[in-house]
């Protein structure tokens, strides 16, 4: 029970004193008396408070697996805790919000979109490398065991998308299927797409295509 939990962050960290709770996390002791009860959830500004500033799991969080305290990570552990991306201008710059695009919208340009191509934010912590990203789901299994059907990537598209710098690394691409996430390589003159999984044949591009969205720099993991 979420109400559950709440109250077990009070206990564990706090001594079970809503006041200095609420302090912390910057919500009113009523709102915080009102998530033990039961009586509402805390918004997504606040659960990112509660992963951020006491190093809570979100996983444990939001779904009660695992540990109270996130272990840590050797690669970025995105946390979706959040829908909107004006809230974010309270939590002091800890995290920014990352658009997950619909998929039409991933396909096109991901440096030009609107609200109508958004399907979700990801919330993720301020200091990750990337001035400018995108975020995607992935579709099918061409990239496990790395990366499995609906875990979500992050793509920093403000790097160069010139496949000659990104030699060896996952990236985001185009092809006539629509976006891709694929591992890069280069032979000669040519750009070559590598899956993960065997079972997958490569796809092939002249290096001069302009086929390559940018690297993925994070990946989420479903829990």
């Amino acid at each position: 029970m979420f109400a559950k939990r709440i109250r077990e962050i009070r206990d564990r960290f706090f001594d079970g004193n809503n006041v200095r709770f609420a302090e912390t996390i910057g919500a009113k002791e009523a709102s915080v008396r009102s998530w033990i009860t039961g009586r509402s959830v805390p918004g997504g500004l606040y659960l990112a408070q509660i992963c951020v500033i006491l190093n809570v799991s979100p996983a444990w969080l939001l779904t009660g697996r695992g540990q109270v305290v996130a272990d840590p990570l050797p690669i970025p552990d995105l946390k979706i805790v959040a829908r909107a991306s004006s809230a974010l201008k309270q939590t002091q710059r800890l995290l920014r919000a990352v658009p997950i695009l619909s998929d039409p919208a991933a396909a096109g340009d991901p440096r030009n979109i609107n609200d109508n191509d958004i399907e979700d934010f990801a919330v993720i912590y301020d200091h990750w490398h990337g001035r400018e990203q995108r975020a995607l789901r992935i579709k099918g299994e061409s990239m496990s065991p790395l990366l499995h059907d609906g875990d979500i990537v992050g793509i920093d598209i403000s790097l160069s998308n010139d496949p000659r710098e990104l030699n060896g690394r996952i990236v985001s691409a185009r092809c006539a299927d629509g976006v891709v996430i694929k591992r890069l390589t280069l032979s000669g003159s040519h750009v070559v797409l590598l899956s993960e999984n065997p079972d997958f044949p490569p796809l092939v591009f002249d290096v001069q295509h302009d086929a390559i969205i940018g690297p993925v720099i994070w990946a989420w993991h479903k829990f």
